[in-house]
């Protein structure tokens, strides 16, 4: 049924964060063992959107941060509210830094805004932002929040320094 839909109409969606997680792990080691030294599988920046986010959250406060050498999390529309002391405390201590949330709709900002108080008290640095009435999107108002945060979780990592 799938090869029927075109390609820019398809939709992927995982049975959970256990199979998401498989995914990244998958990805990460695929890509190291593409590029061997040239590229650098620690300190990663784990990015998801509405889904994507939501269950990203959930493999990485179950150990998914620490197996992978996640670093640094950038939200978009899902992940804000899944948010709690116990993971955010979880994600400090397997080694995340800095998370940012970026949100389209009002649903989304608050959730993040609320859950900005459980990692700033967990030591995690955190940005959350808003383009209000952009809607559930990674486009439109909210692509240069995305870019913006994208920006400041890489700021001061050598590997992205511009030449």
């Amino acid at each position: 049924m799938n090869a029927l839909v075109p390609l820019e109409e398809r939709r992927y969606f995982y049975d959970g964060h256990i199979e998401l997680g498989k995914e990244v792990v998958s990805a990460i080691h695929s890509v190291g063992a593409a590029y061997g030294d040239r590229v650098d599988v620690t300190g990663i920046t784990f990015a998801g959107y509405s889904q994507g986010a939501a269950m990203g959250i959930l493999y990485l406060e179950r150990g998914g941060a620490r197996d992978t050498h996640v670093r640094r999390v950038l939200l978009v529309e899902g992940g804000s509210g899944e948010f709690s002391a116990a993971i955010a405390e979880a994600l400090k201590a397997d080694g995340v830094d800095r998370v940012a949330m970026v949100c389209g709709q009002a649903s989304c900002h608050e959730r993040a805004d609320r859950s900005v108080r459980w990692m700033k008290k967990a030591g995690l640095a955190v940005s959350s932002t808003f383009a209000p009435g952009a809607g559930h999107t990674s486009g439109g108002a909210v692509h240069p929040l995305v870019d913006e945060a994208w920006s400041w979780l890489v700021d001061g990592d050598t590997r992205f320094a511009t030449r």
